[in-house]
C-alpha cells in the first residue's frame, strides 16, 4: 500500500523494509518543520514557514541594479560576431525531428509542472498529438504566444548539504510545464554551435566536444606538472553565491548581442522570461504569485546555456590576462576552467590575484553576482608560499573540484579519492544487504549502484592495487552474500559465506588478470 516504487527498484524486486525506510527518509528530508529568518528568529508554524519563504523568494527575484560601465567592459571581452551568421539555424520553424529529440532527451518520472501533465503523457500519445504539439510549439516560438500559465512555475525548495536552517540553505528548483520545457530544450540545442564557437577553451558544460572529464584531467595534469617541475602553483576555486539566481536580465540580453544571436531570437528568449511568475510549494501546500525579475531558473533546460553565455566574458578576461601553464614549451593550458558555475583558476604569479579580483569585481557590478569567499578555496602546490590576500580566500589541504578531491601531490590525491570511494561502496553494500535480490540480480545491482561510483574516479586518477583488491572483495561478497558455493580450484577463493566480507588477498587476482 506504500509508495515504494523508487527509481532504484529493480525489475521483479519485491518491496522490502529497505524501500520503505528509504522512501520515508526522502520524504522527511524534504519536509520543512522549522525555519529561521535572517534575524535568527525560529518559526515552526506551517503558515509562518510558508510566509518566510514567500517573502524570501519575492526579495530574491527582485530586479538587480547593475552598472552600464561594467557591462560595457564585459561586452568588450567577447569578440563581436555578425548577427546574420546563425540566422537560419536559429529562426527556422520547429520540426517533428527536433520535437521528438527533445521528448527523448527529457527525464522521465519527474514531477510535472502546474498543469500536471508529465513527459510520459506526450511520449505515450506522440502519434496522436504530434501535429497539434508541433503547431502549439511553433506558435509559442514563431509568434511569441507563450501564455502566462505556461510561464508560471512551482518552486520546490530542496535542502542543501550545509545544514543552514534559513531559507538560504535551500535550493529553489522550478517545476515548469512540459511544453515550456520542450521549447526551451529545442532553443538551447540550437545555441550549441554558438557555444562551441565562443566557449570551447574554458567552459566544459553544454559545449560540444568538451566534457567534465576533460576539465578534471586538466586539473590533474597541472598538479602533476607542477609537482614534477617544481613550478609554484596556486589553484583557486571560485564560488558565486546563488549563481543562477544572481543574474540580471538587463545584462543577460545585452551580452547576447556579442555572440551573433539575432535580435529576433533574443526576443524569443526574452518572451520566456517577461512576465514569468512562480508559486512556492512547502510540505504539499502551494502559495504565492512571485514575479521573476532576475535569475535563470533552475529546472529550465535553457538555463545552463544562458548562464554559460553570461559567465563567458569573465572567463575570457581571466584567460587573456593570466599566463597559465606551458606544459611543453608552446602547449599552453587555459588558466581558467569552468563547468557551469564551478570555476577553477590556475595561478602561477602572485600579482595575478589583483587581476582576478578586478575581473571578479567588474563581473559582480555587471551581473549582480556575489563571490562567496567562505566557500571559495585555494590549494598551494610545489612550495607556493604567497597567500591569496587580495581575494581573502583561505588555503586548504584538499579542495573538491567537480566531485574529485585534489591535494598538493598526485599521490595524496589518489589516496584521498580511493579511500573515499572504498568507504562509499562499503556503506552502499551494507545498506542494500536487506534487499531481496536473486543471485542473477545481484551482479546487475553491483554494476548499477556499486561500480558506478568508481568509473568516474577511474577515468581521472589511477588506483592502487590495494584499493582494487578491497573493492573487488566488497562487490564479490555482496553478490555471493550468504550463498553456499564451492570455489573453483586454484583461484584461492575463500568464500564470503564463511568470512562475511573478509577475503584473502588472492581473491581479487583472477579478476585483476582478466581486467
Amino acid at each position: 500500500m506504500l509508495d515504494v516504487d523508487g527509481k532504484d527498484k529493480m525489475e521483479g524486486e519485491e518491496p522490502t523494509l529497505f524501500h520503505v525506510l528509504k522512501r520515508r527518509k526522502l520524504c522527511e528530508a524534504r519536509e520543512i518543520r522549522m525555519i529561521k529568518d535572517r534575524q535568527g528568529i525560529t518559526y515552526t508554524r506551517p503558515q509562518d514557514i510558508m510566509d518566510n519563504f514567500v517573502q524570501y523568494l519575492t526579495q530574491k527575484y527582485e530586479p538587480i541594479d547593475v552598472e552600464d560601465t561594467s557591462i560595457a567592459i564585459m561586452e568588450t571581452a567577447t569578440p563581436q560576431t555578425c548577427p546574420t551568421v546563425h540566422t537560419d539555424q536559429l529562426e527556422s520553424p520547429l520540426t517533428y525531428d527536433e520535437i521528438l529529440m527533445a521528448l527523448r532527451a527529457g527525464a522521465h518520472h519527474n514531477a510535472p509542472g502546474i498543469d500536471g501533465l508529465g513527459l510520459e503523457f506526450y511520449t505515450e500519445n506522440w502519434d496522436t498529438i504530434k501535429s497539434d504539439l508541433k503547431d502549439l510549439l511553433n506558435r509559442m516560438f514563431r509568434h511569441n504566444q507563450v501564455s502566462t500559465q505556461q510561464k508560471h512555475g512551482m518552486v520546490v525548495c530542496l535542502p542543501k548539504s550545509n545544514g543552514d536552517p534559513t531559507p538560504d540553505g535551500y535550493s529553489p528548483i522550478t517545476l515548469l510545464t512540459t511544453e515550456y520545457k520542450l521549447l526551451a530544450r529545442i532553443m538551447a540545442r540550437r545555441l550549441l554551435p554558438i557555444m562551441e564557437e565562443h566557449l570551447r577553451s574554458s567552459q566544459f558544460c553544454a559545449v560540444p566536444g568538451n566534457t567534465i572529464l576533460d576539465a578534471v584531467a586538466t586539473v590533474r595534469d597541472a598538479i602533476t606538472y607542477a609537482e614534477n617541475t617544481g613550478t609554484p602553483l596556486c589553484m583557486l576555486t571560485l564560488d558565486f553565491e546563488g549563481a543562477f539566481d544572481r543574474i540580471s536580465h538587463y545584462y543577460l540580453f545585452h551580452i547576447f548581442r556579442r555572440y551573433g544571436i539575432s535580435h529576433w531570437y533574443i526576443e524569443r528568449i526574452r518572451n520566456l522570461y517577461d512576465g514569468a511568475t512562480a508559486s512556492i510549494q512547502i510540505n504539499g501546500t502551494l502559495k504565492g504569485h512571485i514575479p521573476i525579475h532576475c535569475a535563470v531558473r533552475q529546472g529550465c533546460p535553457l538555463s545552463m546555456v544562458l548562464y554559460a553565455l553570461c559567465l563567458q566574458p569573465l572567463l575570457q578576461t581571466l584567460e587573456d590576462r593570466i599566463p597559465g601553464i606551458y606544459f611543453s614549451g608552446t602547449a599552453r593550458s587555459s588558466p581558467v576552467l569552468a563547468y557551469a558555475d564551478d570555476i577553477t583558476v590556475l595561478v602561477t604569479r602572485p600579482e595575478d590575484f589583483d587581476t582576478i579580483r578586478q575581473a571578479v569585481h567588474t563581473y559582480e557590478k555587471a551581473t549582480g553576482a556575489q563571490l562567496n569567499t567562505r566557500k571559495s578555496k585555494a590549494l598551494s602546490i610545489a612550495n607556493w608560499a604567497t597567500p591569496a590576500t587580495a581575494l581573502g580566500i583561505d588555503f586548504q589541504d584538499q579542495i573538491m573540484i567537480l566531485g574529485v578531491k585534489f591535494a598538493c601531490t598526485l599521490g595524496s590525491s589518489m589516496k584521498a579519492n580511493w579511500d573515499s570511494v572504498d568507504r562509499a561502496i562499503r556503506a552502499q553494500a551494507r545498506v542494500t544487504y536487506a534487499r531481496q535480490l536473486s543471485l542473477a540480480k545481484r551482479p546487475q545491482n553491483v554494476q548499477l549502484y556499486l561500480l558506478s561510483k568508481i568509473w568516474y574516479i577511474t577515468q581521472t586518477l589511477p588506483s592502487l592495487t590495494i584499493h582494487i583488491q578491497q573493492l573487488t572483495s566488497v562487490c564479490s561478497w555482496y553478490i555471493w552474500q550468504g550463498t553456499p558455493f564451492k570455489a573453483p580450484e586454484g583461484t584461492g577463493w575463500v568464500g564470503p559465506a564463511g568470512h562475511r566480507g573478509q577475503m584473502l588477498d588472492t581473491t581479487s587476482q583472477p579478476y585483476l588478470e582478466n581486467g
